[in-house]
Formats: C-alpha cells, sequence, structure tokens
C-alpha cells in the first residue's frame, strides 16, 4: 500500500515498520506522526477490526479532526465501529473502489485505475498465499501436536476443502514427528462422518484407528445416520473383524433400538446385557 500511494502521487507516509528503528520510543514518535500527518489511512482485516490499538489510535486522528480513510479487506461495512463509517471507505477486493481511494488521496492520480487493478489482484495472492500456509500449519498441527488438538482444527480443514487429506491421515502415522493418535484419529473419522462425508471412503480411516471401543463408537453412529441402508449395513460388517465380542454386542444392541437389520456376519451376536 505504501508503495501505491507513493506511485499514484502521496509524496510523504509513515508506516511504522519502515519508519521506526530499533531502539526508538515508539510512542513518541507515534504521537509526532499523529501530528504533523494530514490524514490516516486504516487497513482493517478480519484480525485487525476488533483490536483495542486500532479503535484507540484512529481515535486520536479522528478527534483531532484529520482526514481519515478505511480500507477493509473481507471486513463488512457493519462490523466497523459506528464513528469509524463516518470515514471515507474503500474494499480492497473491489477495484473501483480502490480507484476511488487513491483519486481521493493522490493529486497526481492518472495512473489510479492500473495501480488499483494491482494492487487488488496482489491482495488476493497474498490472501491464496496466507490460506495456503495457515492450511500447512493446522495440518502440522493435527499430525504432530502433543497435546490435544481441539475440534476447530479439524472443522477448519473440513471447511477449506482438506476433506481428502484428512481421510488419508493414517498414512502419515510412520512420520518420525507423527503424534496420531487413536483418540486423534477418532476425531477425525467422527467429524468428517458429521460433516456427510460417506462411510465407504471412512473404512480405511476408522480401520486404523486401533481401538475398539472408538471404532465401535463410529459404526453407531453410521447406523443412527441417514445413509441408505446397504452403505450403513457395508461399514458395519467392514468393521466386524476389528471389534471385540463385547463391542460388537454394543452395535447389535444399538441397531436393535434403532430398528436397524444388520448383514448376515452378525447373526448370533445377542445384544449387550443379554
Amino acid at each position: 500500500m505504501k508503495d501505491v500511494l507513493g506511485r499514484a502521487g502521496v509524496g510523504r507516509t509513515f508506516l511504522d515498520a519502515d519508519d521506526l528503528r530499533p531502539g526508538d520510543h515508539w510512542l513518541p514518535r507515534m504521537k509526532e506522526a499523529i501530528t504533523d500527518c494530514d490524514a490516516l489511512i486504516t487497513l482493517l482485516t478480519p484480525q485487525f477490526v476488533n483490536r483495542p490499538w486500532m479503535s484507540a489510535e484512529w481515535a486520536c486522528f479522528w478527534a483531532a479532526e484529520k482526514t481519515t480513510y478505511v480500507l477493509r479487506l473481507a471486513v463488512p461495512r457493519d462490523a466497523v465501529f459506528q464513528p469509524m463509517q463516518g470515514s471515507q471507505d474503500a474494499d480492497l477486493d473491489s477495484v473501483a473502489s480502490v480507484v476511488a481511494f487513491l483519486d481521493a488521496v493522490a493529486e497526481h492520480g492518472d495512473e489510479n485505475y492500473e495501480l488499483a487493478e494491482r494492487l487488488v489482484e496482489r491482495v488476493r495472492r497474498a490472501r491464496t498465499e496466507q490460506a495456503a500456509a495457515q492450511t500447512r500449519e493446522l495440518m502440522h498441527r493435527l499430525v504432530t501436536s502433543p497435546n490435544a488438538v481441539p475440534e476447530s482444527v479439524i472443522r477448519s480443514l473440513i471447511e477449506t476443502g482438506h476433506v481428502e487429506d484428512l481421510l488419508r491421515l493414517h498414512e502419515r502415522a510412520r512420520e518420525p514427528a507423527a503424534n496420531l493418535t487413536p483418540v486423534r484419529l477418532r476425531n477425525v473419522a467422527a467429524l468428517l462422518q458429521q460433516s456427510g462425508v460417506g462411510s465407504e471412503r471412512l473404512i480405511p480411516l476408522v480401520s486404523s484407528i486401533g481401538n475398539s471401543n472408538y471404532q465401535r463408537e463410529l459404526v453407531i453412529a453410521v447406523l443412527l445416520g441417514s445413509e441408505p441402508a446397504v452403505a450403513r449395513r457395508a461399514f458395519a460388517d467392514a468393521l466386524f473383524d476389528l471389534l471385540t465380542r463385547t463391542a460388537k454386542q454394543r452395535v447389535v444392541a444399538a441397531a436393535d433400538d434403532c430398528g436397524f437389520e444388520l448383514g448376515d456376519k452378525w447373526r448370533g451376536i445377542p445384544p449387550f446385557g443379554e
């Protein structure tokens, strides 16, 4: 943005990352910049919009009756707090919106359309790169973390289109740093099943869990699901040999409770408790 402003004809900008040196007393320098400048440009991202320093810095300009501009990146206008909504606003996903902003701040704006096109495209690339980096970080955490991995990590990977990577997660169990415990694989399989992934696709992952109780939980979850009966029956049959006798009895009891007819493999297995 600083480079684009310079190319558009803005003679001088202050950006803390460039204009504050190690060892500087940053607060006095920021106050000096606030006093000397003509306008403030605030870049609002989902990560920044609710941080207290954002509103505090912006309020300093507002109180000093300085011109303020708000550039939004993936932040809807109604998410901007009320006083800030009076600033000139631009959406960094819109070339026309960025052109209007550059026309407002630049004295020599002959190239503003080209600059806006390049900026919007660069923002899109940066967001794609950032999303890919975040996905790699989440997957690395899921595979290697020594601590419990929250469901939000798994849900995020599902929502961003990484179902196939999760279905093959058990294949990474032999990696040197892997910590793919049975409970972690169970949680992945359960959330995939809840998200609508077909039971047939879950068989290799569930088979690898290595814990009969967890596998039994997933078989029952599939039996209680909405897939065609033939698919649910095939899933139960595929896990039959991996379950302990008690786990099988619990599956039979759950099937009886919901009126589901299991396959021939299950004949002769009494419900749990009988």
